[in-house]
């Protein structure tokens, strides 16, 4: 029964489901190096690299996070669930609402490329699952077996 729904499934929500997982991937490497990053230091200052590496650590758990929300977006995304659409969706809303802040605030003469491409990596799947053919996707009701155990009204 579940083979029908994996043919009308289309090349966009395939790659959709898809996208958050490696954008996990990436997520958990990028995390890692900033955890890892402090051992690297070599400065004469010890409050210095205790600052320094406070704030690696704090940045390296946010993004560990996220990829962890990206992961759990993935598997409703693949298992085609609403509430993946949702899940990627939403927070990929908000870190292109913080990073397009970030790059409004600073001012467009001093915009700076790391922000833009992380601006642009959280914009394009945010619009990719607007996409009306993927977000009716999503949306419709995916319980069949709630639609065949209904009873039908009598006709008259």
């Amino acid at each position: 029964m579940r083979d029908v729904t994996a043919t009308n499934r289309s090349g966009w929500t395939k790659v959709l489901a898809l996208l958050p997982f490696f954008y996990c991937v990436v997520l958990v490497v990028f995390s890692a190096y900033l955890l890892r990053l402090p051992s690297t230091f070599v400065l004469t200052s010890p409050d210095t690299i205790k600052d320094i590496t406070g704030i690696l650590r704090i940045t390296g758990a946010m993004l560990g996070g996220f990829a962890l929300v990206a992961l759990v977006a993935s598997v409703g995304l693949w298992r085609e669930k609403q509430w993946g659409w949702w899940l990627a969706t939403v927070p990929n809303l908000g870190l292109a609402a913080i990073f397009g802040y970030v790059l409004v605030g600073g001012g467009w003469r001093n915009a700076n490329s790391p922000i833009v491409f992380l601006l642009g990596i959280t914009v394009v799947p945010v619009v990719a699952l607007l996409l009306p053919r993927v977000r009716k996707f999503y949306w419709r009701s995916h319980d069949s077996s709630s639609e065949s155990a209904s009873v039908s009204p009598p006709r008259f």
